[in-house]
């Protein structure tokens, strides 16, 4: 199926179903949007799956919104479109980073450690085709840290992560102990806490080693968002 074909067919389901006729443009927009790009363009037989198995509703909660920022950063599923936790969320996220981090310390070398816990996407939910290509499939903690990674050192600022490892990572206190150790102005920690094993997040730690209180946490949330 051509890409306009799917987003034909993506507008009629969308039309048909009259709770989802409020995000109707925002989700075709998200869905073009995804496809045009080359990095996830493969995931075009994916959405056509869920399309065809008349699961709309996956698809308007993957791209009806961008994942929210909540308690110190974003967490939840990993998948595709703009509403899960995937390359092109969590660069934007460090990228919003970068920028509170040069208005909190304006004029100041910059610094990051970053942690990451030892999940991998396996699509335990059972939610995409195991028969087509994912641009999410098998990406770990680590892949995500390596990403966040570049996305700093691309913005001037040094970072501290460790080399890697099929058996290392950086637990949440040996993260908050490296940034104040390191005297680092922030870290991030690449991890889901206690969700699902299919979900992950980015979650930001201040120059304490401790994630940002108000009013700081208020203008992370708008660097985050732009």
């Amino acid at each position: 199926m051509s890409q306009e074909s799917l987003i034909e067919k993506l507008e009629r389901a969308l039309s048909a179903a009259e709770e989802h006729r409020g995000h109707r443009s925002t989700v075709r927009d998200g869905v073009v949007a995804w496809l045009s790009n080359a990095e996830t363009s493969g995931d075009r037989g994916q959405l056509e799956f869920l399309l065809d198995q008349d699961r709309v509703d996956d698809v308007v909660d993957a791209f009806y919104q961008v994942i929210p920022f909540g308690t110190g950063g974003r967490r939840g599923a990993v998948g595709i479109g703009p509403n899960r936790i995937n390359p092109q969320t969590v660069c934007s996220s460090v990228q919003g980073h970068c920028q509170y981090l040069a208005s909190r310390f304006p004029g100041e070398a910059l610094s990051v450690v970053i942690a990451y816990d030892v999940r991998v996407f396996r699509d335990a939910r059972r939610i995409y085709d195991a028969q087509q290509p994912l641009s999410v499939r098998g990406l770990s903690s680590r892949d995500f840290a390596e990403m966040a990674a570049e996305v700093y050192a691309g913005n001037g600022v040094t970072v501290h992560l460790l080399a890697r490892d099929r058996d290392t990572w950086l637990s949440t206190p040996e993260l908050s102990f490296a940034i104040r150790y390191l005297h680092a102005s922030g870290g991030l920690n690449l991890s889901a806490s206690h969700n699902p094993p299919d979900d992950n997040g980015a979650k930001v730690y201040n120059h304490h080693g401790g994630q940002e209180i108000p009013p700081f946490d208020e203008h992370l949330s708008m660097k985050w968002n732009v």
